[in-house]
């Protein structure tokens, strides 16, 4: 039967990183349906760990990155050539408020480890030990956009039901605070709450990689 702990050992003695992320998708998914088999032919809940699974795909001509903007949309963006000036509009100690309407709660935001991260040549093999090494080509900026999300029954949706939502929403929000998990957290009610700076990275990812059509990406706490 496969465990989380026999999936990790595989994993660890997989060299190659790509091989080893599509051991792990495979692995995850088996995982999942193993234990969704297991909570029916059960009537009583075992405690277990939710895992978050962020699926990457090798961009192409027609992926997200790529893909063309939706006809509602191209009228008012594609065509002038770039996206909508967006601006800072007011800034203080607990709030940022941006020109679309955004609005940022800064209030207990914090720093990490600066963002620093060497991709490897996904053509050139015989260069990732000493790339990996590398202390003068680091880059700073992201290489993607990683999103999260959480699902929970214990509280219904329903306006009978405020005060329960806001406080399971706050405890949400002091857990990943303490443990710096992600960079953003836009709660229940659509407020956005900014964790880590965006300079820094968040310990969201884990021991994960990706990889684009030139690059290898690991560990995306950093990229």
């Amino acid at each position: 039967m496969l465990t989380r702990s026999v999936m990790i050992w595989r994993a660890e003695r997989i060299a190659d990183p790509l091989e080893k992320l599509r051991f792990l998708r495979t692995a995850t998914r088996t995982l999942r349906q193993s234990r969704r088999w297991g909570r029916r032919a059960s009537a009583f809940g075992l405690a277990g760990m939710v895992l978050v699974i962020v699926q990457f795909s090798v961009p192409t001509a027609t992926s997200f990155w790529t893909r063309p903007l939706p006809p509602a949309v191209q009228g008012s963006t594609a065509s002038a050539g770039k996206p909508p000036k967006v601006w800072l509009v007011e800034r203080n100690a607990e709030t940022e408020v941006y020109s679309n309407g955004l609005r940022v709660e800064s209030k207990g935001s914090g720093t990490l480890h600066p963002r620093r991260y060497q991709p490897l040549d996904r053509a050139r093999p015989e260069t990732w030990r000493a790339e990996h090494n590398s202390v003068t080509t680091l880059r700073t900026e992201p290489a993607g956009i990683v999103f999260h999300t959480t699902e929970s029954d214990l509280v219904p949706f329903d306006s009978t039901q405020n005060h329960q939502l806001q406080r399971l929403g706050q405890g949400i929000l002091s857990f990943i605070r303490r443990n710096k998990s992600y960079h953003y957290l836009v709660d229940r009610f659509g407020r956005v709450h900014r964790v880590v700076d965006e300079a820094s990275s968040a310990n969201h990812a884990g021991w994960s990689v990706w990889a684009d059509r030139r690059s290898i990406y690991l560990n995306l706490n950093h990229s």
